[in-house]
């Protein structure tokens, strides 16, 4: 009712919970969710984040007006003809706006600016929790002409002006409204549905309110994929990741509009659709109700802001909290300290919850159980079937007096003349009743029905269970006794203490639902993602963006390999024993990387920390010289978002039916549009679901692997040295300078084959070194998982002469790369300070990992170098080139062309051996059987983290 003008003839609406309740149980309802859970916050990304401020980009421009593009700490108010079927931007039918000083002085008192700043940071009005209290505030905006002080207002809706407290109202018995010249029944305002009851719902494209759950499920899909088309550079990127920042706070400021109409159906007049209106002045005046019927929420934001205003009283602050409308305040104060002599009963109904968490198939079961076909006349519906409802709505409705309703003919509450309700054998001592003046009260009793948690035990009960929630209040009037019907202040204390926390528990559960799509994403058997090329001509433009010399696209991994199932578990629907599975069909698969990217990067590696040889534990690392402007890692995130994968059942998207899990489903996802860059660090790679998730029409699942950045390998012809087995040699006739006519790059246990050079005696694979210079370069990128406990990660390189004999195969292991803050922002410093992270885990709370590439014979190799030679003995590895050293080459010859095996449809090959001639001698086919064992040794060796022998 705070600043209420709103009105009609003969009929007019009223807010419910005032909206410091609303704030205050939805903050409470965030931190009994799983949202507020670590592991909800690693899969959606929001652990790298900022705490205070987590969608906030500095770099942008303040927000400081409703515009079309993103600000700073802007969200997004979007039509629902929005991206459908205009690609992004599509400007015409979105608007960012802004946080608002009205939002923050009615959220709870840490996040209200009314103390100094505490351990919630400068900030705490753009938490994560923040967001959905804005929501929740925000739900209960009128017109702006309809506020009592045109100064004291939030911003106006761009889109058409709204009282949007005339949608507050559902009866779940009768499934409307319920009151002349109001809007539609909440239930249908907040899930933004042409029927929620249908067999198969579908969106309302002419819905008014842009933040319902269908725009929730919107924001949150479109902040995890939103990109703009070709062609891509920083400003395009840039913009896009403000708008996804804007589309996550709007995600959950939308649900928190849903959850403030959820709340309100936990007052008892919105879920029987009683008139509770008051305006402060003009000709509507007249149809004010009197301040019994409206004394319930008043009554229960006094409770809340009271305790605020009494830790404000200690300090020095001078700005407090109004505890009802204003221009009613005093006289709702004077009534409220005349009928409570000991004080307020405090509010921690409405910040503290024990009540279970329910859980349900459908969002608008929170609100209510009623099946499509029950009767809307309350005389046709059992008792029974009433008191086995289970949503919220459901038990305000049949639960609770009302002031306004005491005299109407229910099935639920019973008449107050009804034996279910027993009345206290003596009154009390007089006290103020509002609007009534001073009476002697005898309590009634009743048993309220709880569907849900039947054994739940609420304080304030009789040892019968029944609770204290009406009254008999008698007083004179020019010396005749009169009695009547109502509900006192004790009573409503006993209503808030039942009402609040059952309000916080199912709009906690709430939030459980809306974030309950889970993924697992793993990587496949050999912990490999992704392979390319290096080697393949590219160049980089003025924003660091690695572009293909052919046709000047992003240069990048093109395709992705994973292992994904739906972790979401089944839902056992509260007060039943039914279990919906949370089975996925009807919707669309795509992967995501997210990124930043080295724009330091060069196609030379030149960009890149080089660590020389040096004896451990010394080491000898060179820094790059970046070009001015061009950082290491770009301020903000961008992603590459892979081609759609449709999802028509388990067999596409295995799970969701509980333990044990099936096995993981092999995913191909093809990014050649939308290449993941060469360059990119601090990637992770999300998998994203949108669709039907057990009954509900349209859900998001989300999974995220935090993989290794691009890990160089590169093998090079080493062939003018050999090693017998106890020094490096020049080569000889015995050890000749070759050149490797094909090459393939294999990786994992088993080995597959990722990558595969056929070359020829004119254009071999691996070119031998001309006069001791310009050795044949083979130079690939791979995305690792990172490896299984000590483990590491091995990579298998497989020259093929023509004639024999072959240079030996050799396996090197990696942990792979890591370039990687472990946050999205970080400050200059740490970035001037990288770490070593291959070597040692970092401690800090902030770092930023940087490990180095390897030069060898004063080449830039990779992070693997692996040089290509001959050895005396079968499978004796020479010691580090460098370790000697052998000289150093001036250039390199590097492969540019080759088929990426790793990106063929189907499944993986296994590594293929060496040829071996149709002519070889038994001796022969021995020593090569034998080669093959000791190479897989040496790899099982790497894999499980065995230390090299001396």
């Amino acid at each position: 009712m705070r600043r209420l003008l709103l009105a009609y003839v003969f009929c007019s609406a009223a807010h419910g919970y005032e909206i410091d309740t609303h704030a205050r149980m939805t903050q409470s309802a965030y931190e009994r969710s799983t949202l507020f859970n670590a592991p909800a916050m690693s899969r959606l990304g929001f652990d790298r984040l900022e705490t205070a401020h987590p969608f906030e980009n500095p770099e942008q421009e303040a927000c400081a007006a409703t515009t079309s593009v993103a600000r700073r700490d802007s969200y997004v108010d979007a039509s629902p003809q929005w991206l459908s079927p205009a690609p992004p931007p599509d400007t015409t039918n979105v608007r960012y706006r802004c946080p608002q000083e009205f939002e923050q002085r009615v959220m709870p008192l840490p996040y209200s600016g009314r103390l100094p700043p505490s351990s919630l940071g400068q900030t705490p009005q753009l938490r994560i929790e923040a967001w959905l209290m804005r929501g929740a505030i925000r739900e209960d905006d009128l017109k702006a002409s309809s506020y009592a002080n045109p100064n004291d207002r939030p911003d106006v809706d761009p889109w058409m002006e709204i009282d949007r407290p005339i949608f507050h109202f559902y009866n779940p018995v009768t499934n409307e409204s319920g009151l002349p010249l109001v809007g539609g029944p909440s239930l249908k305002w907040a899930l933004g549905e042409v029927d929620p009851f249908a067999a198969s719902t579908s969106e309302d494209t002419m819905r008014g309110n842009h933040f319902s759950y269908v725009d929730a499920i919107k924001s949150y899909y479109t902040a995890l994929t939103y990109k703009q088309g070709a062609p891509i550079n920083a400003l395009k990127a840039k913009a896009d990741s403000d708008a996804r920042l804007s589309l996550y706070a709007s995600a959950l400021n939308s649900l928190g509009h849903v959850i403030h109409l959820l709340q309100e159906t936990a007052s008892p007049q919105h879920s029987r659709s009683e008139r509770h209106n008051y305006v402060c002045k003009g000709v509507y005046k007249f149809g004010n109700e009197d301040p019994a019927t409206r004394t319930y929420e008043n009554f229960s934001n006094f409770r809340v802001v009271s305790e605020y205003n009494r830790t404000l009283s200690q300090s020095s602050s001078t700005s407090v909290y109004t505890a009802t409308n204003a221009c009613e305040e005093n006289d709702w104060l004077d009534l409220f300290n005349q009928g409570l002599p000991e004080g307020p009963p405090g509010g921690e109904a409405f910040r503290v919850s024990t009540y279970p968490i329910p859980s349900f198939s459908l969002p608008r079961e929170y609100f209510t159980t009623r099946e499509s076909g029950d009767p809307t006349d309350p005389d046709l519906i059992p008792l029974a079937t009433l008191n086995q409802r289970r949503g919220l709505a459901d038990y305000a409705n049949r639960g609770f007096y009302t002031q306004g309703g005491l005299d109407q003919n229910l099935n639920s509450p019973p008449s107050i003349d009804s034996p279910d309700v027993v009345f206290s054998p003596s009154s009390t001592d007089p006290i103020a009743i509002p609007g009534l003046g001073s009476l002697r009260l005898k309590v009634g009793y009743w048993k309220v029905p709880d569907a849900v948690a039947p054994s739940y035990v609420d304080s304030g009960l009789d040892s019968s269970g029944r609770a204290p929630i009406v009254s008999k209040g008698y007083w004179s009037t020019l010396g005749v006794q009169r009695s009547r019907n109502l509900v006192s202040l004790a009573n409503y204390t006993q209503m808030g203490n039942m009402l609040g926390p059952r309000a916080i528990a199912y709009s906690a559960g709430l939030i459980n639902h809306f974030f309950r799509g889970k993924l697992e994403v793993e990587p496949i058997a050999q912990r490999v993602f992704a392979v390319m090329n290096q080697g393949v001509s590219h160049t980089v433009d003025s924003d660091g963006y690695p572009r293909r010399s052919d046709n000047n696209g992003i240069f990048g991994f093109e395709a992705v390999r994973l292992n994904v199932r739906n972790s979401t578990d089944p839902i056992v629907e509260s007060g039943t024993v039914s279990i919906v599975d949370q089975i996925a069909g009807g919707g669309t698969l795509r992967a995501v990387a997210r990124y930043h990217r080295n724009a330091c990067y060069k196609p030379d590696l030149s960009g890149e920390r080089v660590e020389s040889y040096s004896p451990p534990p010394a080491l000898i690392i060179a820094e790059p010289a970046c070009v001015p402007g061009q950082s290491q890692r770009t301020e903000f995130q961008e992603i590459s978002v892979s081609a759609p994968i449709p999802v028509s059942g388990p067999s596409d998207l295995p799970g969701g039916a509980g333990q044990p899990l099936p096995a993981f489903v092999e995913k191909m996802f093809d990014f050649s549009a939308d290449p993941i860059p060469i360059n990119a660090t601090d990637l992770f790679i999300q998998v994203v679901y949108l669709g039907r998730l057990g009954e509900e029409r349209e859900a998001v699942a989300v999974g995220t692997f935090d993989v290794r950045e691009p890990t160089i390998v590169a093998a090079w012809n080493n062939t003018d040295y050999f090693y017998n087995n106890s020094i490096w040699l020049p080569q000889n006739s015995l050890y000749p300078l070759r050149a490797a006519d094909n090459f393939r790059s294999c990786s994992g246990l088993p080995a597959k084959w990722m990558y595969s050079v056929v070359g020829g005696a004119l254009d071999p694979a691996l070119k031998f070194p001309v006069t001791g210079n310009n050795p044949g370069v083979a130079r690939y990128a791979y995305l690792f998982a990172p490896p299984i406990g000590a483990g590491n990660l091995t990579i298998r390189s497989v020259p093929v002469m023509i004639p024999e004999p072959h240079a030996d195969v050799r396996v090197s292991t990696t942990k792979g790369r890591q370039q990687q803050a472990n946050k999205e922002r970080i400050d200059s410093s740490v970035l001037a300070a990288p770490q070593y992270c291959r070597l040692a885990a970092p401690t800090a709370n902030t770092y930023w990992c940087w490990d180095p590439i390897q030069k060898r014979r004063g080449l830039r190799f990779g992070d693997v170098a692996q040089p290509i030679y001959y050895s005396v003995l079968l499978g004796n590895n020479g010691p580090d080139v460098d370790s000697v050293p052998l000289p150093a080459f001036t250039s390199m010859d590097l492969q540019d062309v080759g088929e990426n095996k790793f990106n063929i449809p189907g499944p993986l090959q296994d590594c293929p051996a060496q040829p071996i001639s149709t002519t070889a001698s038994e001796a022969e086919k021995k020593r090569f059987d034998l080669q093959q064992e000791l190479i897989e040794i040496e790899e099982w060796a790497g894999w499980i983290g065995l230390p090299d022998e001396p």
